[in-house]
């Protein structure tokens, strides 16, 4: 969360749900709400715990997270989508995101084949209006076994169009067989023609909250007297005079502002970490394509995936090792330093 700047999770089959603030969890401890640490983080409100889903309201939008195990019954289930769909219309008709592990396959979500939790869960959704955000085909879940997409997010009308970028990320070790979703969630209408990170390097940015609008006139009506052109110009230049003519015309009337800050890292990570979890994306992403070959090899399979499974190990101790002697240190310069890092942190 620290590094992507992430202000709401959605945690299925938490090791455990941490005591705090910052922390919800279902009443079995098998799916949690986490928001980030921060300044600015949205806190919760209205909270609601049940068997496999725990709900809040968050920044205005009922975030609802759930994990159902693969193990219940059909009927059990059914039991479960008509408890969240109680939750939700409860809520009506306020934003609605419903996020985490359904066990329930489904062409509507991507994955090759439909069971009967994915046909139950497909008539829940449109019985509750309820929209698929997933995109693609990309499998949510990797084990040796095999693959499958069962993280599934939805969203109701109100919210949907809010909903951008949404994707599996491959390429990140997550120390767990299910891989990270990431999406972006606009609080405005405004805000959705773009992310709500402005994006480095992409071009200009003016700072609106400084715009002289008498400015702005009298610098359009320049560009309009000064830029003649003939009418037989063709689309290429007409759209090269228009774009320097708003860069021009947005000089004059607003500062710019300077690249965002770059993202930190948190306070105990190390190089060390970060070569640790390149061997660990290394290692998976060689488990993934000798399980591609079309003529499969068993004992290489089993070989790479012990690799695999040994560089996740060895991650997650020196994560454990490397958070303790962080913690140490912090208590330690405690008393001697109170505004210092630790007030920071």
């Amino acid at each position: 969360m620290a590094e992507w700047l992430i202000h709401v999770t959605v945690v299925a089959e938490p090791y455990y749900v941490p005591t705090g603030d910052d922390w919800i969890g279902d009443r079995n401890g098998l799916v949690a709400i986490t928001t980030r640490s921060a300044v600015g983080s949205p806190a919760f409100k209205q909270v609601v715990k049940g068997r496999g889903y725990v709900s809040a309201f968050v920044g205005g939008i009922l975030v609802v997270g759930v994990y159902f195990s693969p193990n219940r019954t059909l009927s059990e289930f059914e039991q479960f989508l008509v408890e969240i769909g109680a939750l939700i219309g409860r809520c009506r008709p306020n934003r609605v995101l419903v996020a985490g592990d359904f066990n329930a396959k489904s062409l509507a979500w991507g994955s090759p084949v439909t069971d009967v939790r994915g046909e139950e869960l497909e008539e829940w959704a449109v019985q509750m209006g309820l929209i698929v955000i997933n995109r693609g085909s990309v499998q949510t879940c990797v084990r040796q076994q095999g693959g499958s997409i069962v993280d599934i997010t939805f969203a109701n009308a109100a919210l949907a169009c809010y909903v951008q970028g949404w994707q599996v990320m491959e390429n990140v070790e997550t120390l767990s067989d299910h891989r990270y979703i990431r999406f972006k969630v606009s609080t405005t209408l405004a805000a959705t023609n773009s992310s709500s990170q402005p994006w480095r390097g992409f071009g200009p940015r003016w700072s609106l909250k400084r715009l002289d609008r008498d400015a702005l006139i009298e610098a359009a009506l320049v560009q309009v007297w000064v830029s003649v052109y003939e009418n037989t110009v063709g689309l290429e230049q007409e759209t090269e005079w228009l774009r320097s003519a708003m860069t021009h015309i947005c000089d004059a009337a607003m500062p710019r502002i300077g690249p965002q800050p770059l993202k930190t890292a948190v306070y105990w990570w190390s190089q060390e970490l970060q070569q640790l979890r390149r061997s660990c994306v290394t290692a998976r992403r060689q488990y993934a394509r000798c399980r591609r070959r079309r003529i499969r090899n068993e004992v290489e399979e089993k070989r790479l995936y012990a690799v695999y499974r040994s560089a996740i190990k060895t991650l997650q101790g020196a994560i454990r090792t490397a958070k303790d002697l962080a913690e140490t240190e912090m208590l330690s310069s405690l008393n001697a330093d109170p505004w210092g890092r630790p007030y920071k942190m």
